[in-house]
């Protein structure tokens, strides 16, 4: 299934490292997608053992994370960080806020947002 993203396209590295970004790894981009869809801002419980009916790949899923409560981070977090990512690289931050229908302010401050996070990731 392809969702319908607003937004520039949504990568691998727009997703918050866990379980999310496991499921895209095991299950594909989509799947991780959908599920920020239908349960996005919610906490979950991963169950400890996979049900027979569940697909395969899900397995190594449950081994690592079964048991725990898991936060869903929302569709529109993540639609954010792939929009201050292109926002960021883009050399003409006006002109990504007119493409991506945002105010010239929000596309800065989401830019410098994005700039700031990874800069302390790399420290």
């Amino acid at each position: 299934m392809s969702l319908d993203i607003e937004h520039p396209n949504i990568l691998m590295c727009d997703l918050p490292e866990g379980l999310l970004a496991d499921l895209a790894a095991a299950a594909g981009l989509d799947q991780a997608l959908e599920c920020a869809r239908l349960w996005g801002g919610e906490r979950l419980y991963v169950p400890k053992s996979p049900r027979s009916d569940w697909p395969q790949e899900w397995k190594g899923l449950i081994d690592e994370y079964g048991g725990c409560g898991w936060y869903v981070p929302s569709l529109e977090s993540i639609r954010e960080r792939a929009l201050a990512r292109c926002i960021s690289r883009s050399r003409d931050v006006r002109a990504a806020a007119r493409r991506y229908g945002i105010s010239y302010r929000r596309a800065v401050s989401l830019a410098a947002r994005f700039r700031q996070r990874n800069t302390h990731e790399r420290v």
